[in-house]
């Protein structure tokens, strides 16, 4: 029986754990070589560093809810409030890196849940309960990013006069990865880039002005990648050094302790041992430090950093391709009009 001195104990699995329930998320703590300190904020730009993030917390508020317009709202003003007080030099974007992280994602989030109800789909942060209720609203409309159409249900019907303006919601997506490269959190602008890519893919001018951050977060990925293949390689042939070391010091090696006739290289060994010692635990530290940079797939999903440069490239080739025929078309319209003139001009003559 249960008393007021007494503790439920849920029933467990087979490996001890309660059926059902979760482990709890550890924060990374501060000895860890990939922490970073969040940064200090000097004192002119705190007040405005404050209002940021009382409006980023009213956009995840209004996300949660599914009051898109007034998200959008709390999106725009705090990029307004990056671009009048943090947009002075990449290291000020960065005290805000975390925040615009937030707003990018409501904003995905909000495309996805428009996208769904247009297609008469359960919303993707649907609950069980109302995915399992989900029903029919008419036939489902093919939607596109730049049409505006924000689609909502209202008494179970689906509505589309409500509207966004889909170049000032890029812009706000662009300022979030802005804010993202500048604070560091390439891996997170490659998973928001790469997301939004699918959701906005009509959009040309949207997708060129993402490239080159998508690019920029690609290159460093890859660079971080490159860096822990080399220290990977340094690292074992160090162990295989260290190796070797302890068995000619140790009993019945070559240079076992009371040796007197090779005292001074037992002596100088041991002093390479501690040194090479000592770069094989500053080389594990690195790796510990570049663990989440240095990544091969997106978290949570199969997509490869390596695939994403690759796609990204053929990207911006296909826009410089694109680019290069509007501009051969635009000289010939021209030279068909001279034509055009000269010929008019001769017959009056």
């Amino acid at each position: 029986a249960r008393g007021p001195l007494c503790w439920w104990v849920p029933r467990r699995g087979r490996r001890g754990r309660p059926r059902g329930s979760r482990y709890p998320k550890k924060a990374m703590g501060k000895d860890d070589p990939a922490y970073v300190p969040p940064l200090k904020v000097p004192g002119p730009l705190r007040l405005p560093h404050r209002a940021h993030r009382q409006l980023v917390q009213a956009s995840r508020l209004a996300c949660r809810a599914r009051m898109w317009t007034l998200m959008l709202n709390a999106g725009f003003q705090a990029s307004n409030l990056v671009e009048e007080y943090f947009s002075r030099t990449d290291a000020d974007r960065a005290y805000v890196a975390s925040g615009m992280r937030s707003i990018a994602e409501d904003v995905l989030d909000m495309i996805e849940h428009v996208q769904a109800e247009a297609e008469n789909r359960p919303p993707p942060t649907a609950a069980l309960a109302e995915r399992q209720g989900h029903s029919a609203r008419g036939g489902p409309v093919a939607f596109r990013f730049t049409d505006g159409i924000m689609y909502r249900t209202v008494d179970g019907n689906r509505c589309n006069h409500d509207r966004y303006d889909p170049i000032q919601v890029g812009g706000l997506v662009v300022s979030c990865l802005r804010a993202m490269v500048a604070g560091g959190r390439h891996v997170a602008v490659l998973a928001t880039a790469d997301r939004m890519r699918r959701l906005t893919a009509e959009d040309a001018a949207l997708t060129e002005r993402v490239v080159p951050l998508a690019l920029e977060a690609c290159e460093f990925v890859a660079g971080r990648r490159q860096e822990r293949g080399k220290l990977r390689g340094e690292l074992a042939m160090m162990e295989t050094k260290r190796d070797h070391m302890r068995k000619e010091t140790a009993t019945g090696g070559r240079l076992a302790e009371g040796l007197r006739a090779r005292a001074k290289e037992r002596a100088q060994v041991i002093g390479e041992l501690e040194a090479l010692e000592a770069s094989i635990a500053e080389t594990e530290r690195r790796l510990k430090q570049i663990r989440f940079e240095a990544v091969d797939e997106l978290s949570g999903t199969n997509v490869s950093t390596a695939k994403l440069m690759e796609e990204w490239l053929l990207v911006r080739k296909n826009i410089a391709r694109d680019k290069s025929k509007a501009k051969e078309e635009l000289e010939r319209c021209r030279d068909m009009v001279k034509a055009l003139l000269d010929r008019g001009a001769a017959e009056m003559a």
